[in-house]
């Protein structure tokens, strides 16, 4: 799971990965979660980024460009 989240990650903030997913299913991953599960990986997700980086624009970019679709992604590849 891990390595294709990341292909999905770097896809999504213009690396040379390929998606594995499609948007179709990531939008129908999102269904496999309810919202106190999405709303957990969005807090998780916004924690690691400020271990990551102490750039508020860089994090703000990434956060903007992946969190929306972070409970579809894991949903997806579950």
């Amino acid at each position: 799971m891990a390595p294709k989240l990341a292909d999905q990650m770097c896809s999504m903030l213009g690396g040379g990965c390929k998606a594995p997913l499609t948007d179709k299913q990531v939008a129908e991953g999102a269904n496999k979660l309810n919202d106190s599960q999405t709303k957990a990986l969005s807090d998780n997700f916004s924690s690691s980024l400020k271990g990551v980086t102490d750039n508020p624009l860089m994090r703000e970019g990434v956060s903007k460009a992946i969190a929306p679709k972070l409970g579809g992604i894991v949903g997806a590849l579950i």
